[in-house]
């Protein structure tokens, strides 16, 4: 149970009574609240509240949030699913969520995409659909009635090729560029590229993780939202357990380890190699990203992302020969399902080689009898 103010005049009451979140919007002075509420929580409990009408989409919203959001999702998907929830609100927030039409829905989304991903706009689908599933199973609402139509709607996605990302020859371009950038710029971009490390990861690591004498990399942390005296904040939090790993390094990436410790002015209390001390804190999560889009600008390259550079190390060594349960290791997949599916292009196009050499090698065979 709980009054929650929402703004000048206007507060939400919750209740949650055998099983069932009801929920009430009541706009009206300080001193009438205590009435109201005492009004709403006997006909929760007398059966007086229809639970399945006269709801809007901004209190289904809200009770999703407090229900299951806020207890059940990490940091950084909550604030991925709060971006989300909030264009949602603003085109239907004092709407009835019964109300609202399909056809209405399907021209939001694809207004929608306009300006985002595919990728992101199945993010988007999915948690609209959230809103109402959990409203369903929750009976707070009698049905879903978006279910059948978005659960079908797919917007053009590029096609999955990781390993036409950039040539050989333009990926030596691009390591190449990089030796004219600063020496912060230039270690992130071989860390992602010569050893598959996520950004996250790249700007958690610190002195203590580097052995020169074996070039291995110990991952153990990496930067990401947290949780703190109830805000969300940036500071280190442990991968999963599978993402805790070990990477042996090429020397190239080492020796510029090496020589960024070796120039730094500023060093951290905490160790960090990528430290910013204006902020007092590791790099901000864009540092990479404008000079990588400067590099590749200036030398006439594709646009990639600099998370692009990490499933460039992950297609470099798929073609090369290196087999899977490696290369899932090396990226910290879980399983290498997740492997096989993100690199699905390379793994194919290896396979494809090897078949071409075993028929190759057959037809000489063929012939010598």
């Amino acid at each position: 149970m709980s009054i929650d103010k929402r703004g000048p005049n206007k507060y939400r009451f919750r209740k949650t009574y055998k099983g069932t979140t009801y929920t009430k919007t009541f706009y009206g002075s300080q001193k009438d609240v205590k009435k109201e509420h005492d009004k709403f929580i006997n006909d929760v409990q007398n059966g007086k509240l229809d639970k399945t009408k006269n709801k809007t989409f901004e209190e289904l919203v809200q009770t999703v949030w407090d229900v299951h959001i806020v207890k059940n999702l990490a940091p950084n998907t909550r604030m991925s699913y709060k971006f989300w929830l909030d264009l949602f609100l603003e085109k239907f927030g004092s709407r009835d969520a019964m109300s609202i039409s399909v056809v209405e829905v399907e021209k939001f989304f694809n207004h929608l995409s306009k300006n985002h991903k595919p990728s992101s706009m199945k993010i988007a689908i999915t948690i609209f659909l959230l809103i109402y599933n959990k409203g369903v199973s929750w009976r707070i609402i009698e049905r879903n009635p978006f279910t059948g139509i978005l659960r079908r709607k797919s917007y053009a996605s590029p096609k999955n090729n990781m390993g036409e990302l950039l040539s050989a020859e333009q990926i030596g371009i691009l390591i190449n560029a990089y030796r004219n950038e600063n020496i912060y710029q230039r270690t992130g971009a071989y860390l992602a590229l010569g050893c598959g490390l996520r950004k996250s990861e790249i700007r958690a690591l610190k002195t203590t993780d580097i052995d020169f004498e074996t070039n291995k990399i110990t991952v153990s942390t990496q930067i990401a939202n947290i949780e703190k005296n109830g805000k969300i904040i940036e500071g280190e939090k442990n991968p999963k357990d599978e993402s805790q790993r070990v990477v042996i390094a090429p020397d190239f990436v080492i020796e510029t380890i090496r020589e960024l410790i070796k120039e730094r002015e500023v060093i951290s209390k905490d160790r960090y190699i990528f430290y910013n001390p204006s902020a007092k804190k590791p790099v901000s999560a864009a540092y990479f990203r404008n000079v990588l889009a400067k590099v590749l600008t200036e030398n006439n390259l594709p646009t990639i992302t600099f998370h692009d550079l990490r499933h460039l190390h992950a297609t470099l060594l798929i073609n090369q020969g290196t087999d899977i349960h490696s290369v899932a290791k090396r990226l910290g997949h879980k399983t290498i399902s997740t492997t096989i599916n993100t690199y699905i292009h390379g793994i194919n196009e290896k396979d494809k080689m090897i078949a071409d050499d075993l028929d190759k090698r057959l037809k000489e065979i063929e012939k010598k009898i």
